[in-house]
């Protein structure tokens, strides 16, 4: 996934929506959203991604499992993880953007 969430340009004005997450539909980071909560949110999808693959590891080790038999089901669960961890990286991305923009804006007001 690529990474081109909104940031804000060196002026201070916002930059045009980028997609947060992009299946059928784009999915964006609302300009107004607040850095923690992007970052609760990041460790909310990696503890699920995290879940889901320990789920699936444990699924896959026990022969009677569904998920042995039906090679399919760990397939869907394994490209929900992904997701997950696609989301988190947005997130990240978008505060580590926001961070140096705000770094940049320090370094021109002291020089």
């Amino acid at each position: 996934m690529e990474d081109d969430t909104q940031t804000p340009d060196r002026a201070g004005h916002a930059a045009e929506p980028q997609a947060f997450l992009s299946l059928a539909a784009d999915y964006r980071i609302a300009a107004e959203s607040e850095s923690t909560s992007l970052m609760d949110d990041a460790a909310l999808f990696l503890e699920c991604a995290c879940e889901s693959v320990s789920a699936l590891a444990a699924g896959l080790e026990d022969e009677t499992s569904p998920m042995r038999t039906n090679p399919k089901s760990a397939a869907v669960m394994l490209c929900g993880v992904r997701r997950f961890i696609e989301m988190a990286m947005s997130n990240v991305g978008m505060v580590n953007r926001r961070l140096i923009a705000l770094k940049r804006n320090d370094l021109d007001e002291d020089g």
